[in-house]
């Protein structure tokens, strides 16, 4: 008798013995091999450079972070180097990845470790917790992964395996939903080898288990698989319909004086924050140009009336996790510029972190 059998109804941890826990344990440490996604922090035990991976892996595919997290070790290869850098060269770094507030924090933690405690991090999981940026997820991954500490990390991919395997009805999207999980996630932790078993549960979700067609077939853990039982593979795991998309209208004033651009930092808890972009007049819908010509943002920057009709126009967008960024380019010249924003030669843009929408526009203007 297989030793972890399916039904139709939800498993919670404390149905799961420790022999079926022990055969779920053996099936995916039996599947794993580290060298098969070939990750450049496969394997990787110190602590800076797991959390370096983890907090760039937030929310970010693997491909996508891969190149990030090189650039970062590259350039910064001890935590002591990453506090040493500014703000603004941190998130020109990052720019592109998107979920800025993960950079801040990466920057802020960097400037904790190396400045009051000698570039040591945390040796455990609650004193982990107290770092900006780092929540239960990033803490267990460091501990067990770093430290071999026994905290189980509760990643999308470890979300969907056992949503699929234990037949979760449940949205995970919800508290009830994330309990479960996490419990059954401790449940079936390995003890003995936290790290190794945290790595190959991850990968198990990534590359067997993973969000569109999973490779069932080859499955390990096939014959138990309350999903795989039941014809529930692809509905699973469960999760809260994503709220509608906000949109809002960006209208960038892209003021050329004498061969350069104005720019300013983004300021304010809103998305992009410490990011540099043009002069900026948003509105809750999109507008006429002479509509903006009669803004009092536009008649303070531009004390010459303008002509609407003259003013070339560039139009982007950008679509975030929970909005819709209209970006609208008008490109004015002046002779003198006003106070209060920097000017930068076209050929020192580089050295300031955008939004992605302001990198697409400076790439397609044929501007001087």
């Amino acid at each position: 008798m297989n030793p972890i059998a399916h039904n139709t109804m939800e498993v919670t941890s404390t149905e799961v013995t420790s022999t079926k826990a022990a055969a779920f344990r053996r099936a995916v440490m039996g599947w794993y091999a580290p060298e098969v996604r070939n990750m450049p922090w496969a394997g990787e035990t110190d602590p800076y450079k797991v959390w370096l991976s983890e907090v760039i892996l937030q929310q970010t595919q693997v491909e996508q972070g891969r190149p990030y997290y090189e650039v970062f070790v590259e350039r910064f290869p001890s935590v002591g180097e990453l506090a040493s850098a500014t703000e603004d060269e941190v998130l020109r770094l990052w720019q592109g990845l998107g979920y800025y507030s993960r950079a801040r924090n990466l920057h802020k933690t960097a400037r904790i470790v190396a400045g009051t405690r000698d570039g040591m991090f945390p040796s455990t999981y609650d004193e982990l917790l107290m770092l900006p940026g780092i929540g239960p997820y990033t803490a267990a991954a460091i501990a067990s992964l770093s430290r071999n500490l026994p905290h189980a990390v509760v990643d999308g991919n470890v979300i969907r395996a056992l949503a699929r395997y234990f037949g979760i009805d449940r949205s995970v999207s919800t508290a009830g939903g994330k309990r479960i999980i996490e419990s059954l996630a401790e449940r079936l932790l390995d003890r003995t080898l936290p790290g190794r078993y945290n790595q190959a549960l991850m990968n198990f979700g990534a590359l067997q288990c993973r969000p569109r067609n999973p490779d069932c077939a080859s499955c390990p853990l096939k014959r138990s698989c309350r999903a795989r039982g039941t014809g529930r593979v692809e509905d699973l795991p469960i999760r809260n319909r994503p709220l509608p998309k906000t949109h809002r209208w960006f209208n960038y004033l892209v003021v050329w004086v004498k061969g350069s651009f104005l720019i300013r930092k983004r300021i304010g808890d809103d998305i992009w924050k410490g990011l540099y972009e043009f002069p900026l007049i948003e509105t809750a819908r999109e507008v006429t140009v002479r509509h903006l010509s009669r803004r009092p943002e536009l008649k303070a920057l531009v004390p010459s009336p303008v002509s609407p009709a003259n003013l070339p126009i560039i139009r982007l967008k950008q679509t975030l996790s929970h909005r819709v960024v209209h970006a609208r380019f008008i490109e004015i010249g002046l002779n003198k510029a006003p106070k209060g924003f920097l000017k930068v030669k076209p050929e020192n843009m580089h050295r300031f972190a955008f939004p992605r929408v302001i990198n697409w526009y400076l790439e397609e203007s044929h501007l001087p």
